[in-house]
């Protein structure tokens, strides 16, 4: 294995999708994993073509926003101006 492959340079990936919609013409969801958000391109025909961009290193680890680990701030009070 050379240094280059050993790396953990993130290259960026681009992936299409078309998926069947449902009888009443709604799009049918892709599945969501590593937290990467699919887009809908283009819809005909009682299909959909999806795209999600994202990094990926060389390792096959995808870099992705982790979107369920925000720190949620606690409710503040709020006041009135008038009173």
């Amino acid at each position: 294995m050379s240094a280059a492959e050993t790396s953990a340079t993130p290259a960026l990936r681009v992936e299409l999708l078309i998926t069947a919609d449902f009888p009443d013409g709604r799009p049918l969801l892709p599945p969501c994993d590593y937290g990467v958000v699919w887009h809908v391109v283009r819809r005909g025909d009682g299909r959909t073509t999806w795209r999600r961009i994202f990094l990926e290193l060389h390792s096959g680890d995808r870099l992705a926003p982790d979107v369920g680990n925000f720190k949620r701030r606690a409710p503040q009070e709020r006041t009135h101006p008038n009173g």
